[in-house]
C-alpha cells in the first residue's frame, strides 16, 4: 500500500545518505541554548550534565536547562522522545543514600531516574563502578562463545580463531581504556571467558595449554597497550581538546633534571573512584617509559 503524497516543510528523507549529516548540522547550535550545563552530542544522542555537591542545586539547574532545551526544540520544530529521556545522579553510595527528593521533568512529563545507563555502548553506574558494564559484556560474550562451541565442529582452527577475534573479543575490548580499572574480580571474569573461548577453539582441556597454543595475550595486557596508545595520542595532541592538558611531565613542573623527568606526574588523589579513572594511564605510561 502507498500513502497519499503530501507537501512537507521540514525534515529529510528516511534512509538517505545525506540525511544524518543535514540533521547534525541542523542541531549543531543546540549547546548554545543551555547556559550552565555541559553538553555532549553524538548524532541524535544528547547528554546534559552538571556537577555540584548539593543535589538540590543540581536539580534546580537541570530543571532550568531542560526548560531552555524544550524552548529550543519548539523553536526549531523538533520533538523530544520523552520515553527515552532519563536522568541519573552520580555520587558515592553514602551521598546518594542521603538524597530523598530528586525529581526532574520536562514540559510536565517526569523523567525516569535510573542507576544504570548505557551511553554509546558503555554502561555507566550511578556510583561509578563498572560491575554493571562487565555484567552486560560477560552476558553477551558468554552467549557468543556458546554459539562458537556449537559451530566448532564445522570450522577449522583458523576459522574458529577468526570468528573469536572478529565477533567476540571486540565486545570485551570496546572502550576498554575507559573501564580498565574495573576491579580484580571483574577482570578475572573476563579472563575466564577468554580462556573458555581458547579451550573451545584449540580443543585443549587445560586453559594454560590452550592460551599457549594460540599465543594469546591476556586481556589485561592488551588493555594496557590500548591505554598506552591513548595516552600517547593525548600527549601528541591527537585527541579531543579536553585531553590536551590532561597529562603533565615531571620536567614541566621542575627545572631540575632527574631520572623521573620524562615520566608523567601522578596527580594526588584520595578516593578509590579517582584512582580508578583515566589517571591509571599515568601508571601505564611510566611503567613502559
Amino acid at each position: 500500500m502507498q500513502s497519499l503524497p503530501c507537501n512537507i516543510s521540514s525534515g529529510v528523507p528516511q534512509g538517505s545518505i545525506l540525511g544524518p549529516l543535514l540533521f547534525v548540522l541542523f542541531i549543531n547550535d543546540l549547546p548554545a541554548a543551555v547556559q550552565q550545563c555541559n553538553v555532549l552530542m553524538y548524532a541524535d544522542d544528547t547528554v546534559l550534565f552538571f556537577a555540584d555537591r548539593d543535589s538540590g542545586v543540581i536539580q534546580n539547574v537541570l530543571t532550568t536547562e531542560l526548560e531552555n532545551l524544550r524552548a529550543w526544540l519548539m523553536e526549531n520544530k523538533l520533538s523530544l522522545n520523552r520515553k527515552k529521556t532519563e536522568t541519573m545522579l552520580f555520587g558515592t553510595n553514602a551521598n546518594l543514600s542521603k538524597v530523598t527528593n530528586y525529581e526532574l521533568s520536562i514540559d510536565g512529563f517526569p523523567l525516569k531516574r535510573v542507576t544504570d545507563y548505557c551511553y554509546l555502548g558503555i554502561t555507566l553506574n550511578a556510583n561509578l563502578s563498572w560491575h554493571s558494564h562487565v555484567d552486560n559484556v560477560a552476558m553477551k560474550v558468554g552467549r557468543r562463545i556458546g554459539m562458537l562451541r556449537r559451530l566448532r565442529n564445522n570450522l577449522t582452527l583458523n576459522a574458529a580463531e577468526t570468528v573469536y577475534k572478529s565477533f567476540i573479543r571486540p565486545i570485551m575490548e570496546y572502550g576498554d581504556s575507559i573501564w580498565t580499572c574495573c576491579g580484580e574480580q571483574n577482570k578475572g571474569r573476563l579472563e575466564i571467558l577468554q580462556k573458555r573461548a581458547a579451550r573451545v577453539i584449540s580443543r585443549y582441556t587445560r586453559s594454560d595449554d590452550a592460551m599457549e597454543s594460540l599465543r594469546w595475550d591476556s586481556l589485561e595486557s592488551r588493555r594496557d597497550v590500548h591505554v598506552l596508545k591513548l595516552v600517547k595520542k593525548c600527549i601528541l595532541g591527537k585527541c579531543p581538546q579536553f585531553f590536551n592538558n590532561y597529562f603533565v611531565f615531571n620536567r614541566d613542573s621542575s627545572s631540575r633534571i632527574t631520572r623521573q623527568s620524562d615520566k608523567l606526574r601522578l596527580p594526588k588523589v584520595r578516593t578509590e573512584c579517582a584512582k580508578n579513572s583515566f589517571y591509571y594511564g599515568c601508571k601505564v605510561f611510566n611503567k613502559s617509559n
